[in-house]
């Protein structure tokens, strides 16, 4: 009786394999979806309403033409500013990046997104962006012009640029009287102008002559 019972049960088994069909196949060439590889891109440093970025990714896997992209940057006086992550503040929807940075000095993230439009399959990259002045780097140099005022200059060994005059160039004329001192001073207290709220900044503080003294923003003058 148990022969035939296991008799019985092999021929179910063969029964039920022999009835299967797999459909199923490998995707072809033109269905697979492949990784999108985006290399490393170095950090940028720039100098604010000067500096006009041009930044090309390398994009591994996929075609330029197989590809839709998109730039993004946040940070900095963006930071407030976050409803749709990342993607809040777009740039440009090219692979290359051409952007004046027309920014507040600070620290930015640019992020680049490429994506297979068919599949919504995306792969980001960030960039770190350290947004300067021509004022907020360098070596000042504190002297007295020749018809005994004070004036500033500012040397930047990194660059190796040399910027004289500032006081009138950004205030329209020296300070009065002969240089005495010149100092900084962090963290100093001020109203924005553009906000009309109390902010902070790094000061440069000078004396001249005998009684005048003056702070000025580093960042801007």
């Amino acid at each position: 009786m148990k022969k035939y019972k296991f008799l019985l049960f092999i021929s179910c088994v063969l029964s039920l394999t022999g009835c299967y069909n797999d459909d199923s196949r490998l995707a072809s060439d033109d269905k697979w979806i492949g990784d999108i590889v985006i290399e490393k891109m170095d950090a940028v440093n720039a100098i604010a309403y000067s500096t006009v970025l041009d930044i090309t990714p390398t994009v591994n896997g996929y075609a330029d033409n197989q590809l839709t992209y998109a730039w993004y940057i946040y940070g900095g006086e963006f930071s407030k500013e976050t409803q749709d992550g990342y993607r809040t503040h777009p740039i440009s929807d090219k692979k290359t990046l051409t952007y004046k940075v027309d920014l507040k000095a600070g620290d930015y993230t640019l992020v680049f997104e490429a994506t297979e439009p068919a599949t919504g399959y995306a792969v980001t990259s960030e960039v770190s962006l350290k947004v300067s002045t021509l004022f907020s780097q360098g070596f000042y140099i504190l002297k007295e012009t020749a018809e005994g005022d004070t004036e500033l200059d500012l040397y930047n060994a990194a660059d190796q640029t040399h910027i004289s005059d500032i006081l009138a160039s950004t205030q329209g004329e020296p300070m009065t009287g002969a240089p005495r001192f010149m100092s900084v001073v962090y963290g100093q207290a001020y109203i924005d102008p553009e906000t009309a709220k109390s902010a902070y900044a790094t000061g440069l503080f000078i004396t001249s002559g005998q009684h005048e003294f003056s702070i000025f923003r580093t960042n801007d003058f």
